[in-house]
């Protein structure tokens, strides 16, 4: 009985800090200032190329952050003709894939995660983001050029 008591003695349903009630608070959707900074960090680690496209940013319930947005890009092909030649005589299996080959680039579709405006990471679209299906608009990612530098003053 002495055992029951103590237990009970600890448990809580309210977790408080500080005398108020501690609240959840669901991110909101992210400025585009920090769109542009997370899809330039995507583009970076996924190696795509211009042109670039984004489309609107959605909420989802199924990433690493609570909104995101497709990015659109061309992917050059990577493999080279001597690593190509080295995989010809493997054969292709469901743990193996031979990698693309070939000279043109493709399109790749990414999305772009964010919590507020915390770039979250960033994957290969799925089936269920619809991002082939979205409307895209040309988004330069380029750094912007340096400001530029004032001339010395002269005494």
């Amino acid at each position: 009985m002495l055992l029951g008591l103590l237990l009970s003695a600890c448990s809580s349903d309210k977790v408080e800090i500080g005398g108020s009630p501690v609240v959840y608070v669901p991110p909101s959707a992210p400025t585009q200032d920090a769109v542009i900074t997370g899809l330039k960090a995507a583009a970076s680690e996924a190696k795509l190329t211009a042109p670039l496209e984004v489309s609107t940013v959605r909420p989802t319930d199924h990433g690493p952050g609570r909104f995101f947005a497709c990015l659109k890009g061309t992917m050059l092909p990577s493999p080279t003709p001597k690593a190509a030649a080295d995989d010809s005589g493997r054969e292709p299996s469901i743990l193996y894939q031979t990698p693309l080959s070939g000279t043109e680039p493709r399109v790749a579709y990414y999305s772009v995660f964010f919590d507020n405006d915390v770039y979250k990471g960033t994957r290969q679209s799925v089936i269920m983001e619809a991002c082939e299906a979205q409307q895209f608009t040309p988004v330069d990612l380029s750094l912007p050029p340096a400001p530029p530098k004032s001339p010395p003053k002269r005494k």
